[in-house]
């Protein structure tokens, strides 16, 4: 098997790496396992608690991408199709990260393939029936990409985006799931937008509380992602309060509350490499 990797450290993923006893684990898109590169070495740490006996699995492709996108890879690129248990469920394991909204005007309901696993299955409306071509589907979600790439990073412009998303596509879609990401992202950012902000960082800790919600179902356990929200929440968590005033019982269960998603987040640090860390400990 083969992983992509740098040429130079820190650098963008230009070549590929060939890592014989990786080569081992099986591909799942629901992984048990996360994996990065140090010092030209291939790290494999379980992301889950693995009993005795079960396989160790790891995922080729990004497990936040849909089905829709995610699939079409495997035959192209490993030569296999994948067929498991998230890949066989239109639903995506009750995430929706692929689900359209039907373009019929007297319904709202959303439209999913009705063969999962074949690539040229009909998309058909869970409300009214009504169905497109694989094609189309594909089509309407490189349209829904091409909104976000194009969508001037703010806040507000953001903002706006998501409900022209929420219009099209399921409101866990894969591209709505990566713009919710993107802005809660930015409103942890100093430039972007006021971190004393009451309203910014409630908003900013409800969309990560989503996002680890609906992702948590495809990509469960410690991760690079996942650490990064816990840290947002944290630090949303704090500016909140410092602004209130409360009696000294509930003041402590609070903090007590942070220091866990503190704890959480480190623990997900274990998914970086030590020149990665590093260079967080420098931003902070």
């Amino acid at each position: 098997n083969c992983v992509s990797c740098s040429g130079t450290r820190g650098g963008p993923e230009t070549g590929i790496g060939l890592f014989p006893v990786f080569s081992i684990l099986s591909h799942s898109c629901v992984a048990n396992t996360r994996r990065f590169i140090e010092d030209g070495h291939l790290v494999v740490r379980a992301s889950v608690p693995i009993k005795a006996g079960d396989e160790i699995l790891t995922s080729y492709k990004n497990p936040e991408l849909g089905s829709v996108s995610r699939r079409c890879h495997f035959p192209a690129t490993w030569f296999f199709d994948c067929m498991c248990e998230r890949c066989s469920d239109p639903t995506e394991l009750g995430t929706f990260l692929s689900a359209l909204v039907c373009p019929l005007p007297d319904c709202n309901e959303s439209m999913l393939p009705s063969h999962a696993l074949e690539y040229n299955s009909p998309w058909v409306c869970t409300g009214c029936h009504f169905s497109i071509s694989s094609t189309e589907a594909m089509t309407r979600t490189v349209n829904l990409f091409k909104m976000l790439v194009s969508c001037p990073k703010t806040c507000q412009n953001m903002e706006k985006l998501l409900l022209k998303l929420q219009d099209l596509a399921h409101p866990q879609h894969y591209i709505v799931m990566q713009t919710k990401i993107t802005l809660a992202l930015m409103y942890g950012d100093p430039d972007q937008a006021d971190q004393d902000s009451q309203i910014d960082n409630e908003r900013k800790i409800s969309l990560c509380q989503e996002i680890m919600m609906v992702m948590g179902k495809v990509d469960p356990g410690y991760s690079r992602r996942k650490g990064q929200l816990l840290e947002e929440m944290a630090k949303a968590k704090l500016s909140i309060l410092k602004k209130q005033e409360l009696p000294k019982l509930k003041l402590m269960l609070e903090m007590k509350n942070v220091m866990k998603l503190i704890r959480e987040a480190s623990k997900c640090k274990q998914f970086e490499s030590k020149e990665e860390q590093g260079e967080l400990c420098q931003e902070s």
